[in-house]
């Protein structure tokens, strides 16, 4: 969808290296109110922070389109196969 994500950063998730790998998408912020207010507002004032998120989420996403993914699938499993 092209919006930087805000969340927060907790030890049961890795939530913070999937925003951070092919390009930063958005903020994995302490689990506080402020912080939360603090990562939407750099969004809203920064125009450029906030579109360089965007497209680096836009471009991550394409790696988990479906027909992508049945495609590396099925050449996963020809490859056992073979």
């Amino acid at each position: 969808m092209g919006v930087p994500v805000l969340t927060t950063k907790t030890k049961w998730n890795d939530v913070e290296d999937y925003l951070n790998k092919g390009g930063i998408s958005g903020f994995a912020l302490e689990s506080s109110l402020d912080e939360l207010v603090k990562g939407a507002l750099k969004l809203l004032r920064d125009k450029q922070v906030y579109e360089r998120m965007s497209i680096n989420g836009i471009k991550k996403a394409r790696n988990y389109d479906w027909d992508n993914i049945a495609e590396q699938t099925e050449s996963y499993y020809l490859s056992l196969i073979n």
